[in-house]
């Protein structure tokens, strides 16, 4: 009896075409069900720039800035040059340090102000506040000026807190109020004098002083006084050959009798302006102080040189 070859075995050619005409069916008919461009597919939401993978790039915030603030760092103080900000939006802040240490700005959502941010041991508790931003910490100052740094937030319509958030800054002083849209956040700080070597801004806030300048000319000079400060504070003006941390003191207070005064104000209350006039000499340094209560040992002092 004759048997018939199985059919892998009579024609074993046509096992390749059918297989392949098998799987190019398969994948049109794939094809079919994926969207192609304009054909419903998802599209980006407004205001978002595609990334591609892997190159580093980030989305692209474009809404407009609606004004800057600048912002002043030190030891034991912050000035924050625009107090009230009539317009809720996005801010930029430009940030310069003009102390010796690293200081970051962090800017916190607090109805009830200062007084009502959360703190131990002289850290704000920043797990228990609105956080809206936080800057990286800006170098100290280098010899030939600020350390700088900047930021972005968008501000809804409140009060808010600027703090350095960096080791103890806050229960140092490094702090201030500003508000947005109506209201008022203390006194407005006058913009520094124009650029001239024998007129100087100087700005005392609750454990500092900030200048204008740190260099001025031999001959008269100009000190015009604001005090920013939500406490009374005085400007006391010292001949002195040292450093402005080396004044003679007796426990927490500092021996003013003992020292020269070239210039003093009378006592400013918050928001209150002062000149003073005197001349200098090449041959000293000037230390500027408070003199009230413990103001320089809480570091309301400040320094400048004459050439």
């Amino acid at each position: 009896m004759r048997r018939t070859p199985a059919p892998s075995r009579r024609h074993p050619w046509l096992l390749g075409p059918l297989a392949a005409a098998f799987l190019l069916l398969s994948a049109c008919s794939l094809l079919d069900s994926v969207p192609l461009p304009g054909d419903g597919a998802a599209t980006p939401a407004p205001g978002f720039t595609p990334v591609a993978i892997g190159s580093g790039r980030q989305p692209l915030d474009d809404r407009p800035i609606v004004g800057t603030v600048e912002v002043w760092l030190t030891e034991y103080g912050l000035i924050a040059w625009q107090r009230r900000l009539v317009t809720p939006g996005r801010y930029y802040f430009s940030l310069q340090n003009f102390g010796n240490e690293s200081h970051d700005l962090t800017i916190i959502r607090a109805p009830r102000g200062i007084a009502g941010l959360p703190n131990r041991q002289d850290r704000v508790l920043l797990g228990e506040v609105d956080v809206v931003a936080r800057s990286e910490p800006v170098d100290p100052r280098a010899d030939i000026g600020p350390g700088d740094g900047e930021l972005v937030a968008d501000l809804a319509a409140g009060r808010y807190v600027l703090i350095s958030g960096e080791s103890r800054d806050f229960g140092r002083g490094m702090a201030t109020e500003i508000i947005v849209g109506g209201g008022a956040a203390g006194p407005e700080p006058d913009a520094p004098p124009e650029s001239m070597g024998d007129v100087m801004g100087v700005y005392l806030v609750d454990n500092a002083i900030f200048t204008s300048r740190d260099i001025m000319e031999s001959g008269s000079v100009r000190l015009l006084v604001q005090n920013l400060g939500p406490r009374p504070h005085d400007l006391v003006v010292i001949r002195w050959r040292g450093d402005r941390t080396a004044l003679p003191v007796e426990g927490d207070r500092l021996l003013i009798d003992s020292l020269i005064e070239v210039g003093r104000t009378p006592v400013l209350q918050p928001g209150e302006r002062a000149g003073l006039e005197f001349a200098v000499d090449k041959k000293y340094a000037y230390v500027l102080l408070s003199s009230l209560g413990t103001d320089y040992m809480d570091g309301i002092r400040a320094q400048f040189f004459v050439r």
